[in-house]
């Protein structure tokens, strides 16, 4: 912290006013606003965390807006969420200021854009102590940092992942954090899933890289449906069948959103009904030997499902990979014969949540600890499955032969 003299204390007033100047003059139109400016921002390097570590620049309604981060922990270096920016522009440049008072302390933070680049000066200024310190900031855009994380963790070159970000109310962590995906395709079924977990200001959480199922195309999957009288009524295959042409269902009604006549996902479903007497649900082997004693192939099949409506035990669910195999176990504790919409409780937890496992998915990619379901019917936000579009060139990454924005080897 620097000591305010008369001297230093003009040649920051003579700065400020310089800087502003062209607020003083008058504010362009919106139209003259750089392409660029708005969005994430992670500065390049930072020695001192209580400086910031990230911004975010905004335009709503009501003007442009900076938000401010860092990787401290004190609560004397929290940033406020938002802070009005005033700012004055051409084309190609751009230049603002936004302040922030803290009872006799000023923080003036001074943004300028140009050439694809973001530069911040802060000044904090406390008249009455004579004091003042000054920093200023570098920084990239997210999306360049992003490519450049995955270059770094995985050896890929991934120009525009897939990107969610978690939303302000509601997030379970106390900053917010990022989750990237991207899936590159090994086989005609199967992908491999890179994905990094990312604090507010750009640093790595997690990665991981897993051969996956990929999901998209006709998915065939064999359901053993385990019998037990207290549970199991005399309609019960055909609730379940229902239920599981819903599920496609809903993969139909959300391709159509995105403007596709057919889904992304289409499961192929075949059930067979077993007593429990004769299997234990919890073995595949066990299950894939009765099946195939009743002459069904089952290596025709990528997804292995396996529902234990069991009365006397209440178990959840698991998904298994490289066997592709799912186990529901009776998480309601249900010992009356299900109704309709139990069975189709029991569907979307085999087929919305566990199938998803299977697709490389975490619970901490979309986490929300509010109430609510943001993503329904799905887990979690399709953009990181690869169902929308996230390079810009009109096809959802799935799909797409040159997929996140990569040339074509």
């Amino acid at each position: 912290m620097a000591s305010l003299t008369n001297g230093s204390r003009a040649a920051v007033v003579l700065a400020g006013c310089a800087y502003l100047l062209p607020l003083l003059i008058g504010r362009t139109s919106d139209a003259a606003y750089p392409v660029g400016l708005a969005g994430r921002w992670i500065v390049r390097t930072n020695e001192n965390a209580a400086y910031p570590s990230a911004a975010r620049i905004l335009q709503g309604p009501e003007g442009w807006t900076i938000q401010l981060s860092s990787h401290c922990n004190s609560p004397d270096c929290e940033w406020p969420e938002t802070l009005p920016l005033q700012l004055a522009s051409t084309r190609t440049r751009a230049r603002g200021v936004a302040v922030w008072q803290q009872g006799e302390r000023a923080t003036h933070v001074t943004v300028e854009f140009a050439d694809g680049r973001l530069r911040l000066d802060v000044f904090n200024i406390t008249p009455s102590r004579s004091q003042w310190s000054h920093y200023d900031l570098i920084l990239r855009p997210f999306e360049q940092h992003l490519k450049s994380l995955f270059e770094t963790a995985f050896g890929e070159t991934i120009p525009a992942p897939a990107v969610y970000e978690e939303p302000i109310v509601g997030r379970c962590l106390p900053e917010r954090t990022t989750t990237s995906t991207a899936y590159l395709k090994v086989s005609d079924i199967e992908s491999d899933v890179f994905v990094l977990r990312l604090t507010e200001d750009g640093r790595i959480l997690r990665t991981s890289k897993r051969r996956v199922l990929t999901p998209s195309g006709r998915i065939r999957v064999l359901t053993f449906l385990i019998r037990y009288e207290e549970t199991f009524s005399t309609d019960a295959e055909q609730l379940w069948q229902t239920a599981q042409v819903s599920i496609n269902r809903d993969h139909e009604l959300f391709a159509k959103t995105m403007g596709f006549s057919t889904p992304f996902v289409t499961f192929v479903n075949s059930t067979v009904v077993l007593d429990r007497m004769a299997v234990d649900p919890t073995r595949l082997d066990d299950l894939k030997r009765a099946a195939a004693s009743m002459g069904i192939v089952v290596a025709d099949y990528q997804i292995y499902i396996a529902i234990d409506m069991d009365p006397r035990q209440s178990r959840g669910g698991r998904a298994t990979y490289p066997t592709r195999s799912i186990y529901v176990g009776n998480y309601g504790a249900w010992n009356k014969p299900l109704t309709a919409a139990q069975w189709m409780l029991v569907a979307r937890t085999a087929y919305h949540h566990e199938v998803v496992h299977l697709w490389g998915w975490d619970h901490d990619w979309t986490a929300v600890c509010q109430s609510g379901r943001p993503f329904e019917p799905f887990i979690t936000d399709p953009m990181l499955l690869g169902w929308r579009d996230s390079d810009g060139d009109g096809i959802v990454e799935i799909l797409d032969p040159t997929p996140y924005g990569r040339s074509q080897k």
